[in-house]
């Protein structure tokens, strides 16, 4: 990535005009050097380009806390802005630092930092691509409307099967004119429902055999 276009996309995520853009930089690349092991910022500043690298070695490495806040606080000052401002700036800038190096220089600018700066070296993800959520999600509950079944239940409602008729029903006996089908019954309505004259009127308990 040339100086051009590395101002450049440190001017449009920053918000910023060409003049303050190059300021942020400047002042990002000279505290960010004064904290970088002078191994590691060779190595990075090796795939810069010369004014960035000048930048980068404008004070002695290694000479400064390894403290994200202390680190902000520089900037702010060599920048002479708020340190709301600055923060963001310095984000920006390690950001579009950490994409204008390939990975072996991601890891010179990780190496020797706590969580706190080495977190600042997040590259942007790409177009159609999203990063990766904070925390595993988790399945939701099971849930235990009507329409899902009574809690506790594996069948819920709208995959049940309702049962084939009432009990004795047409539909669930199976063959449920047996006993009056002319090909299996015995003997006449009458007789198969003891309601013949030789045993009484229909209601009677006693036939009339027997009265």
């Amino acid at each position: 990535m040339d100086t051009g276009r590395f101002i450049q996309q440190v001017q449009d995520r920053a918000g910023l005009d060409g003049e303050m853009a190059w300021r942020v930089v400047g002042a990002t690349l000279d505290a960010l050097g004064r904290r970088l092991d002078p191994l590691h910022a060779d190595a990075v500043a090796r795939q810069l380009p010369d004014d960035l690298q000048d930048m980068l070695h404008r004070h002695p490495h290694g000479s400064a806390r390894d403290d994200v806040d202390a680190f902000y606080g520089e900037v702010a000052a060599l920048e002479a802005v708020d340190p709301a401002f600055a923060r963001e700036h310095a984000q920006v800038v390690c950001q579009v630092l950490a994409e204008a190096v390939d990975d072996e220089g991601l890891r010179h600018l990780r190496a020797d930092f706590s969580d706190g700066m080495a977190e600042l070296f997040t590259r942007r993800p790409a177009p159609g691509e999203s990063a990766p959520p904070a925390h595993p999600v988790a399945p939701p509950p099971p849930h235990h409307t009507l329409s899902d079944g009574r809690p506790g239940s594996t069948h819920p409602v709208s995959e049940a099967a309702p049962p084939r008729g009432h009990s004795e029903s047409v539909a669930r006996t199976p063959h449920p004119h047996e006993d009056t089908k002319l090909s299996s019954a015995t003997g006449t309505t009458q007789e198969r429902l003891h309601r013949t004259l030789g045993e009484g009127h229909p209601g009677s308990n006693r036939p009339l055999s027997g009265a």
